[in-house]
């Protein structure tokens, strides 16, 4: 089967993650290597992204503790990357990221 995929899908999602959605989206520093922030030059790289909690309980995944992280394809994101919030709050992308139609959480 083939499912219609609105060709705008992406862009609605890039704009609603630039809409200011109180304790849901917030603005982010990508950062790659921890220790090449502090070395001369460091270029930071910041993105928008949405980040809520997670709605299900497993003693297993430990999710108790981990929050859902969505962000477009703007800037690209991987296991094991940290992202520090506007505010200072650090988090780091513990679960492989799952590509959809119009973001990667």
């Amino acid at each position: 089967m083939k499912f219609y995929i609105p060709p705008t899908l992406e862009q609605d999602f890039i704009d609603w993650l630039h809409t200011d959605v109180p304790n849901t989206n917030y603005d982010f520093e990508l950062v790659r290597d921890w220790y090449a922030r502090s070395r001369e030059g460091y270029e930071p790289v910041s993105l928008r992204a949405m980040l809520f909690s997670i709605e299900w309980k497993s003693k297993v995944g430990n999710s108790d503790a981990n929050s859902n992280f969505k962000t477009s394809y703007a800037v690209p994101i991987r296991k094991g990357y940290i992202v520090i919030r506007a505010d200072g709050s650090i988090f780091m992308l513990n679960w492989t990221v799952q590509r959809h139609p119009n973001n990667q959480s």
